[in-house]
């Protein structure tokens, strides 16, 4: 598919819209140079979701430009938040979720190590399809505020999957959240390419990492810790529910959004993860 607008060079005036606050893209178009499209302009393509620019500088400051305008366009957004995860019932075989600081969609999925093909934007339902006639795991990938998120059916998936948090970090923070379809459940945070905090919610006394009590004053506040620090668990108590705990704790140290309507029903940049 070819793009319907192209950025060839920074000073030369391109076609593009405006995208209005409720971050849909508008009906009239213009046109704009690109140092306009850092102001708010929006490149648009045939399918009205994916940039699509020619080689070069231009590339990267579109881009940039166009993935802050997102989260600009998101500020001023009621967002979902993330503890839905754990009540939905269309995620009740699990999900694995992972968060990358900065970063657009394309880029997440390249460091998971993933081909991307920009065309490749499929809804929940045609993800699942392309899964049952490759074997591969399908992972979708969008952006909340000023973080992208990659989705993924089930749970964690592939080779290492429990240090691919990690491996999204380099420069930036990650989070990953995962819950299979036998309740397991885990938390990882990664800082510029290491671990920094891993946790299973309700046994919060066994987690990992470099600086495993980065997180403890957070836990204590969720109820996952008790005011001595000290897990329940050791207590012989039982969390009242871990995973909701969890998702609450990352939601509100880390502004973390994951758009449910986006998630569960609307397309969404995908690739195939290779078991």
């Amino acid at each position: 598919m070819q793009p319907s607008w192209v950025v060839a060079d920074p000073d030369v005036p391109v076609q593009g819209s405006r995208r209005p606050a409720d971050g849909s893209y508008g009906p009239s178009f213009g046109r704009h140079t690109a140092a306009e499209l850092e102001e708010g302009v929006v490149i648009q393509t045939k399918r009205h979701s994916i940039l699509r620019t020619l080689s070069g500088d231009a590339i990267v400051r579109v881009r940039d430009a166009v993935h802050a305008l997102r989260a600009r366009c998101d500020e001023g957004k009621r967002l979902d938040g993330i503890r839905w995860l754990a009540t939905a019932e269309e995620v009740n075989l699990g999900y694995w979720v992972l968060f990358v600081r900065g970063l657009p969609p394309a880029d997440l999925l390249t460091r998971l190590g993933l081909d991307v093909d920009p065309d490749q934007v499929l809804t929940r339902e045609e993800a699942g399809d392309l899964a049952d006639e490759t074997d591969d795991v399908v992972v979708r990938a969008g952006a909340s505020g000023r973080w992208a998120y990659a989705f993924v059916e089930g749970g964690p998936a592939g080779p290492d999957s429990l240090d691919r948090v990690r491996q999204l970090s380099t420069g930036t923070d990650a989070i990953d959240m995962w819950r299979t379809v036998n309740a397991d459940m885990s938390l990882g945070y990664a800082e510029d390419g290491r671990l920094v905090c891993r946790f299973e919610p309700g046994r919060e006394h066994e987690r990992t990492g470099d600086d495993p009590d980065r997180l403890a004053g957070a836990m204590r506040e969720a109820g996952l810790l008790l005011p001595d620090g000290r897990s329940p668990y050791q207590h012989g108590v039982d969390v009242v529910q871990p995973e909701l705990r969890a998702l609450g704790l990352a939601e509100s140290v880390f502004g973390l959004d994951l758009p449910r309507a986006e998630v569960l029903e609307g397309p969404l940049l995908a690739a195939r993860l290779q078991e």
